[in-house]
């Protein structure tokens, strides 16, 4: 039963990705001023993550969504925990159609058009090359400094199926502090279950997911950059254990 369901929910989302792939393309040519805070783009991302999960019957719970910021008021860094591809598609459901900057690895670009848009609508990472990081800084910068854009990063820099926090990366520090705006802290527990890496079928055993959203917090709040990590990677792992906890209850 699990299979059938997995294979339905994979068939109708390859169709939904596929459409929605179709309908951003134009958005992605176009110049840079009028694509990435194009609305419509957002919105079909995020109207695409919701029929995700519903073609996918993953069920979850969001806490904490009085302490979103709207971009219009007060644009913020968004940063999560990594543990599955679901993160993803929940990110966009939560911000829905607001502009967002992505940081994607290069592995993902080679996708046909859909690798296209990545090219067009992110900023584009490759881990193995210390002058592409440099730049990738760079370009961060330049589209979300004095913009009305999001900045969305994965602190710890990759996926980890194992659902504990893992060191972060440095460019956490550096973007707060170049972009100097409030940090949002997202603690997602549940998706590495439901929808393991290298797993076909989807659990529909385990529940519900936890996805808990703390109070915005800025950089210059911490004397030093280890007090701030220390604060941030203190708060993921506080939520990750409640989380848990609710989980054997």
């Amino acid at each position: 039963m699990k299979l059938i369901r997995s294979v339905i929910a994979y068939t109708l989302g390859v169709i939904t990705m596929t459409i929605t792939t179709l309908f951003c393309l134009p958005i992605a040519m176009l110049p840079a001023k009028y694509r990435y805070d194009n609305r419509l783009y957002h919105r079909l991302i995020s109207t695409c993550s919701r029929l995700l999960f519903f073609f996918g019957s993953v069920k979850y719970e969001i806490r904490g969504k009085e302490n979103l910021l709207f971009f219009s008021q007060d644009p913020a860094i968004y940063i999560m925990n990594h543990t599955s591809s679901l993160d993803i598609p929940i990110v966009e459901v939560i911000l829905k159609d607001q502009p967002k900057i992505w940081i994607s690895k290069i592995s993902y670009t080679k996708v046909p058009l859909f690798g296209f848009i990545l090219k067009r609508m992110h900023v584009i990472a490759n881990r193995e090359s210390s002058m592409m990081l440099k730049r990738v800084i760079s370009d961060v910068i330049t589209l979300t400094k004095d913009k009305k854009r999001h900045l969305v990063l994965f602190p710890e820099g990759r996926r980890n199926d194992d659902g504990q926090i893992h060191d972060f990366f440095p460019g956490v520090t550096i973007f707060s502090e170049k972009v100097n705006r409030p940090i949002v802290q997202i603690a997602i527990y549940g998706f590495h279950k439901i929808f393991p890496k290298n797993r076909i079928c989807l659990d529909y055993d385990f529940g519900v997911a936890k996805i808990s959203i703390g109070k915005p917090i800025m950089r210059s709040s911490f004397a030093t950059r280890d007090e701030f990590i220390e604060h941030v990677q203190g708060w993921f792992r506080m939520e990750i254990g409640r989380a848990s906890c609710r989980e054997r209850v």
